[in-house]
């Protein structure tokens, strides 16, 4: 087919075959050197493909691109992740002691509420309060914990609470589940089942010697220097019930952990309050010479309380 083309030199349009596509010679009208150019090969417009044919794959540079981007998501979670591991492993053992000092902190706190609440109650009676309330037949009917609770601000607790009735009658036990938080030692569930972590050490030679309660000004040893209220690791003991540890045949193990032991709560040791009010870190491997003289409000024995202090 025929195509028209226009001499560079003289301008002059001339039908040319379309087999001379391409071909050099002289232009007929001025005689210069001229080469004809070739025609376009047909192509198909994009996005039109003849019919009855598939369509032509399209570019995967999009998806190639998602996949880039994707593998980088990845690798970028993968290291983010890992980073995250190596940290939680270097810097464990720092949570765990800044936890474990936290709640040996919190316990501590506890029992000085409590200490404060018996000296209060001491400073209202005329003596600590009797660690059981016995009926006219020598029953236990009472704890000190129900004793004290208008000290502690549960004062609406203490309104429910009948006295007429034992601990553990249909309607006192209905308080089990009551048990206020600051008989139970932080990072426990015992308050769930109305259990405390928290008794006083009974007999001859504390405190609470079996011919009644002392005042805090019987004792001679100073109150900074008597233990008063001390934590425990209980499983058994409702909060409302008349039961503590008994001198006698108290384990002392500080930390051991079991019935009539003391702490079981806290590595290493275990938490207390002296008679003033302070709080007290017992540390595990404590001396049982020094354990007794701390026990003992009338013993006379040289103290350093700087041993006691919470490291």
């Amino acid at each position: 087919m025929p195509f028209q083309f226009t001499c560079p030199y003289c301008f002059k349009k001339t039908l040319v075959d379309e087999a001379l596509a391409g071909e050099s010679g002289p232009c007929a009208g001025c005689g210069k050197q001229i080469t004809l150019p070739r025609l376009p090969t047909a192509e198909t417009p994009t996005g039109i493909h003849p019919a009855g044919s598939a369509p032509p794959p399209r570019p995967a540079r999009n998806e190639s691109r998602m996949a880039g981007w994707l593998l980088k998501a990845i690798g970028l979670v993968t290291l983010v992740t890992a980073t995250a591991v190596a940290l939680l492993f270097l810097f464990w053992p720092i949570f765990q002691s800044l936890k474990e000092r936290r709640n040996k902190a919190a316990c501590m706190n506890n029992l000085q509420q409590i200490a404060m609440a018996l000296n209060a109650y001491a400073a209202d009676h005329g003596s600590y309060p009797p660690p059981i309330v016995y009926d006219d037949q020598g029953k236990p009917m009472h704890s000190w914990r129900v004793l004290i609770l208008g000290y502690l601000g549960e004062e609406a607790l203490f309104a429910q609470y009948n006295f007429n009735l034992p601990w553990d009658s249909q309607l006192n036990s209905m308080l089990f589940s009551r048990c206020p938080k600051v008989f139970v030692t932080p990072g426990t569930n015992q308050s769930l089942a109305g259990e405390t972590s928290y008794m006083l050490i009974t007999g001859n030679g504390t405190l609470f010697p079996t011919s009644g309660p002392l005042a805090p000004e019987d004792i001679v040893d100073g109150p900074a220097n008597t233990l008063l209220v001390v934590e425990v690791k209980n499983n058994t003991y409702e909060w409302t019930k008349p039961i503590d540890l008994d001198a006698a045949t108290l384990n002392r193990k500080i930390g051991a952990g079991g019935k009539n032991s003391i702490g079981g709560n806290h590595p290493n040791g275990a938490t207390a309050a002296f008679a003033d009010g302070s709080g007290a870190w017992l540390p595990g491997d404590l001396d049982p010479v020094l354990f007794d003289a701390i026990l003992t409000p009338n013993g006379g024995e040289p103290i350093d309380t700087s041993e006691f202090e919470l490291q």
